[in-house]
């Protein structure tokens, strides 16, 4: 189990609070969904009357300097200072496995008993806690079965993100299952090895060069496991002459800010971290007051079809 410095002093207190005080405990605050997330714990924070403590500490077990400094940080988030947490579980993952995710985040209670000091989860579930998480496997395999369908795609590869991060391979997962619900053959030569979220170039390289593979001939579509993914796939495919879609169909995942004013539009499936993170607010507060919550919220995750897979893209959506 991973331990953290319970050396921290506790934090001062305003005694006038109106309501209890929660922490979000994630890896940051500042990029991708994460900037919509942690403003959803807070606005509805706020509306109840309560306060909020951002602790953007960083993956968990990082070797970088700073970022393996900013573990520390995770210390603030005990019952001394806080009287609940929402922890963002997934988006400390990456340079630990999801075990060790799990154990961090069963520790955080370890000065009291879970009862007294509530952690609600998002997006990867920590056996006894509540879990809050969107439907990833049920979007990314519409997705796929979009091209199918709609498009008459068969020889469909895959961009597979961080093989730590737990909702990384659902997607995955639903990619395989979507093709063997609709009795097509799953190539490993058409799979990249699992990557960074920021490692789109590296995938297309690994297709194009590394497999040897062309597009339109030997693959007709790349589905990515995320928009930043998907942006840099098309980035290097667009720069050594690929047309996006007339040559290869390009899918995202988490409908980010630039996917819709991609060039192309970016087809991806929607996510709404805010109503998430507004969503484990609100049921960390209900824990609080005493109420019963659900062991599992599941939120949908619905499809945004734009040009990069052959729909047209609405000017206003």
């Amino acid at each position: 189990m991973l331990h953290l410095s319970a050396m921290t002093p506790p934090l001062s207190r305003d005694p006038a609070a109106p309501g209890p005080a929660i922490a979000l405990v994630c890896a940051s605050i500042h990029t991708g969904a994460s900037r919509g997330l942690w403003k959803g714990v807070v606005d509805e924070a706020l509306g109840r009357g309560a306060s909020v403590i951002c602790l953007p500490g960083g993956r968990l077990g990082a070797r970088e300097d700073f970022e393996a400094e900013r573990n520390r940080l995770y210390a603030l988030a005990s019952p001394r200072n806080v009287s609940g947490v929402v922890s963002w579980t997934t988006s400390l993952s990456g340079a630990v496995g999801s075990g060790e995710v799990a154990a961090f985040v069963e520790g955080l209670s370890r000065d009291s008993s879970p009862e007294a000091f509530p952690v609600v989860t998002v997006s990867q579930a920590v056996a006894g806690l509540p879990l809050v998480a969107f439907d990833a496997y049920r979007g990314m395999k519409a997705l796929v079965e979009h091209l199918v369908d709609a498009h008459g795609l068969s020889r469909i590869a895959f961009a597979r993100g961080p093989a730590n991060h737990v909702s990384a391979e659902q997607r995955y997962g639903a990619y395989r299952d979507a093709l063997e619900g609709r009795g097509l053959p799953f190539r490993e030569d058409f799979v990249t090895e699992p990557l960074p979220w920021d490692a789109g170039s590296e995938a297309a390289v690994s297709l194009l060069d590394g497999r040897g593979l062309v597009p339109g001939r030997d693959f007709q579509a790349l589905v990515a496991a995320s928009d930043l993914l998907a942006f840099w796939a098309m980035r290097e495919f667009r720069g050594r002459g690929w047309r996006v879609p007339e040559d290869l169909a390009i899918t995202g995942f988490n409908d980010s800010l630039e996917s819709a004013i991609a060039a192309p539009a970016l087809s991806t499936v929607a996510v709404d971290f805010h109503r998430e993170g507004r969503v484990a607010a609100d049921i960390l507060l209900r824990r609080l007051a005493g109420e019963a919550v659900p062991s599992v919220t599941l939120l949908p995750a619905e499809l945004r079809l734009r040009r990069s897979c052959g729909c047209p893209t609405a000017v206003l959506e």
